[in-house]
């Protein structure tokens, strides 16, 4: 797994990864033009609210 997976874990939790690790998540996705930098700004600490679209 990269910065910005979307995963699944344990098959009901939805993860978004903001380093890399070497976890076993199913991979969803990823979120695109975005640094890991950023990403790790906008997760922050503690729980976030996200709400996603497709294209």
């Amino acid at each position: 797994m990269d910065y910005c997976d979307l995963t699944l874990y344990h098959r009901h939790r939805f993860v978004i990864c903001y380093d890399k690790n070497s976890w076993n998540f199913t991979k969803l996705g990823y979120i695109d033009n975005i640094t890991q930098k950023e990403s790790k700004t906008i997760l922050g600490e503690g729980s976030v609210t996200v709400a996603l679209s497709l294209k």
